[in-house]
């Protein structure tokens, strides 16, 4: 899955005209997310803090840390943070608005605090958001994740964004 993720990153970085960049930009936000296993269902609050670089008007690649919040229920305290690399398709500026969709590759392990065992996953993410500028180099950010797993794993984020170079 990892070959097809990158493979696909790469194909689209190179259809993109990836020379015309836009430049970078950094951000950080709040997360929503519900996890679901068996009988297990929680939803927490957590974080992310994420970067990237705007290759054009219209795709960016992006990478993020989350730590979408420890996972209480019954005997179960799962305990959850990681990785994940992404490519976002941005439409044109609608009055302020811009939509977005993203595919990429999540790396996350669950820490199991009851149990003491630990566990990783990986696999393919797709998301869906929009966002609006606040300032020239300012904007907020509101998207949908799904993390293809075994179990249900979902999350929504509200997110601030800050421009290095030119408007967003």
């Amino acid at each position: 899955m990892k070959k097809v993720a990158f493979s696909l990153l790469f194909l689209i970085l190179i259809a993109s005209n990836c020379w015309s960049a836009d430049g970078p930009y950094i951000g950080a936000g709040a997360t929503l997310t519900r996890l679901e296993v068996d009988d297990f269902n929680d939803v927490e609050n957590g974080y992310k803090l994420f970067g990237g670089w705007r290759l054009s008007e219209n795709f960016a690649i992006e990478g993020s840390w989350q730590d979408p919040g420890e996972f209480k229920e019954n005997d179960v305290k799962l305990d959850i943070d990681g990785y994940t690399a992404e490519v976002l398709g941005i439409t044109p500026d609608l009055d302020g608005i811009k939509f977005f969709g993203k595919i990429g590759y999540y790396d996350f392990s669950a820490d199991n605090k009851v149990s003491g065992e630990d566990t990783k996953e990986d696999g393919m993410l797709l998301g869906v958001g929009l966002m609006g500028e606040l300032e020239k180099n300012l904007a907020v950010r509101v998207e949908f994740n799904w993390f293809d797993s075994d179990d249900l794993a979902i999350s929504g984020a509200l997110t601030i964004e800050w421009y290095f170079i030119g408007p967003n």
